[in-house]
């Protein structure tokens, strides 16, 4: 695949796409005995939507192809990421990380310092991959409110059930 990729902004039409990236998206954690989150994650349309009007969404093209997208917002000091999906037909494409390369710009841009996100722990392209990209797990104690409050969120929705981290990944340095 010798696609160029480009990270941007969708365009307003470009957002009715992503709900059906997204259940795409989330349909390999079936494969790995995760049906509830791959059939029960219902894509968001209203928060896709308010992410769009707030600048807080980027979209990466292949050619002219939606491979993947990336869902942020600002939490406690650190530029949240909320999601990010690719299609599994780009998947070993690196375009979650140039997703999130994106996403550090910005926040450096924004004058923020830290990514932060909530994953799973043992899921192959959740925790383990952002270890990978340089990303560490926060301890309980380090753990800003907001963050917390997003874990109660996920652990309510049920989430919980298969272990969870929070990550973070410092600009700074």
């Amino acid at each position: 695949m010798g696609a160029k990729t480009t990270i941007r902004r969708p365009t307003a039409a470009e957002i009715g796409e992503l709900p059906a990236l997204e259940v795409e998206s989330y349909l390999s954690y079936a494969d790995i005995g995760m049906s509830e989150v791959a059939v029960g994650n219902e894509p968001d349309v209203g928060f896709l939507s308010d992410a769009f009007y707030a600048d807080n969404i980027r979209i990466a093209l292949c050619d002219t192809d939606i491979a993947g997208f990336i869902e942020y917002r600002t939490l406690d000091e650190t530029l949240y990421i909320a999601g990010v999906n690719v299609r599994p037909r780009f998947l070993g494409h690196r375009i979650g990380a140039l997703l999130l390369e994106a996403a550090a710009e910005l926040a450096t841009a924004r004058g923020l310092h830290r990514l932060s996100l909530t994953t799973f722990q043992d899921v192959p392209w959740n925790a383990p991959y952002y270890e990978r990209l340089g990303w560490r797990t926060l301890a309980e104690e380090e753990t800003s409110a907001g963050l917390l409050a997003i874990r109660a969120r996920q652990r309510d929705a049920g989430y919980e059930r298969w272990p969870r981290t929070t990550m973070v990944k410092d600009l700074s340095s």
